[in-house]
């Protein structure tokens, strides 16, 4: 206990080492504390896999205990009849190893009643197991004394079938998998709560920052009761990465979420190009950075739009979408009840005829004059379209 509390304080001490290094920036704060926090999720688990190992290992024996003490009462029953017959003294049944109820009630008073009937259990075996010859064997002429007294065998410890300890290795999983997956549950809760509650600390700041940049430059920022994703869509998101990234931690999937603060900025389609780049030169100098740009604008797709992730100046990903008034519309008042039947959906024509009906509406938005200069546009890879039934 001593060793696991210094190394437990050593640990600390680290982790507060990391988190007050002032020195480097926030990302490298940032992915020092994470690098910590991985070995003690591995820990975590591991601890659990053997506590639960520990626990049906507790169970199993506090099974066969308890079978052997109720096999204890037994033989002490059987005793008192024999007695009572006058086919035993009770100096023979203490030889043999029958003890009484009141001998059995005082080895329960002082915590050594398990181990007297393990004990005893060995015993009864021993006596009757065919290469035993002693003086209590109940074999014929397997040398007896001649006035030993005839005994009736004492029932033997139960023993445990080829079935049972299958049944028992088999629960011994269930139990494991499902403390594995109680594990994993409770590990993605914090992970979404610590991302949401990343993407609270900095939309404080972000907020403020946004609508000064967009509305000064004739844009509007829309939708703000929306720029926090709620902990279940967080949730939802890293588990879903679960598929598009199979070799990371969820600690990694989460990470990756970059859309827990967003905004939707909306530009004239006139002056929409102008707008935007305005906008983002605006946000550089507050001393935000642009990571990532995603143009949408243009494809045959069923959606248009600039996506923008932004690093803020205290670490945070954020995520920035640029609209037109027209673009905005489509996406949300005639896609988007679309796009949720296109989703549920199993049948490949309706799906193949919703998908038509959103890439139609997308193709009436008017296209913003050099649109194409913001970014090189992205067209939907084929793993996100809708095959079309009987094609291919």
């Amino acid at each position: 206990m001593h060793v696991a509390t210094d190394i437990f304080g050593e640990l600390r001490s680290e982790i507060r080492s990391a988190a007050l290094d002032h020195t480097v920036g926030p990302t490298d704060r940032h992915a020092r504390l994470t690098a910590l926090r991985r070995p003690l999720m591995d820990a975590l688990g591991e601890l659990d896999r053997y506590r639960a190992d520990a626990q049906n290992v507790r169970e199993a024996q506090a099974g066969e205990h308890a079978e052997e003490v109720a096999w204890a009462r037994s033989n002490a029953s059987i005793r008192d009849e024999l007695i009572e017959a006058g086919e035993m003294t009770a100096e023979d049944a203490d030889a043999m190893g029958m003890l009484s109820h009141a001998e059995l009630d005082r080895l329960q008073e002082e915590g050594l009643l398990e181990e007297a009937v393990a004990s005893l259990a060995l015993h009864w075996e021993e006596a009757l197991h065919p290469r035993n010859h002693g003086k209590f064997s109940t074999k014929p002429g397997a040398g007896a004394e001649p006035h030993a007294p005839h005994v009736p065998a004492a029932p033997a410890a139960p023993k445990v079938t080829k079935a049972a300890k299958d049944a028992q290795a088999a629960e011994h999983r269930a139990k494991q998998d499902a403390m594995k997956a109680d594990h994993e549950e409770r590990t993605l809760g914090a992970l979404s709560d610590y991302v949401a509650t990343k993407a609270e600390a900095a939309e404080r700041e972000v907020t403020p920052s946004l609508q000064k940049a967009v509305s000064e430059n004739g844009g509007e920022l829309q939708g703000l009761e929306h720029r926090l994703k709620s902990r279940a869509s967080i949730q939802s998101k890293i588990r879903r990465k679960r598929d598009t990234m199979p070799l990371a931690t969820d600690e990694e999937r989460a990470q990756s979420v970059t859309d827990s603060v967003r905004y939707t900025a909306v530009f004239d389609t006139n002056s929409y190009v102008a707008g935007v780049e305005r906008a983002l030169s605006g946000l550089e100098k507050q001393g935000y950075k642009a990571v990532e740009k995603e143009n949408y604008w243009g494809g045959d797709d069923d959606y248009d739009g600039l996506h923008v992730g932004l690093q803020a100046p205290n670490g945070s990903r954020i995520e920035l979408q640029f609209h037109t008034k027209d673009s905005l519309g489509v996406k949300s008042e005639k896609n988007h009840p679309i796009y949720e039947r296109f989703r549920s959906s199993k049948d490949p024509h309706e799906r193949w005829d919703l998908w038509q009906q959103m890439v139609q509406n997308t193709a009436a938005i008017p296209q913003p004059k050099g649109v194409a200069e913001l970014a090189p546009p992205i067209v939907k890879p084929a793993s996100k379209r809708p095959a079309q039934p009987g094609v291919g």
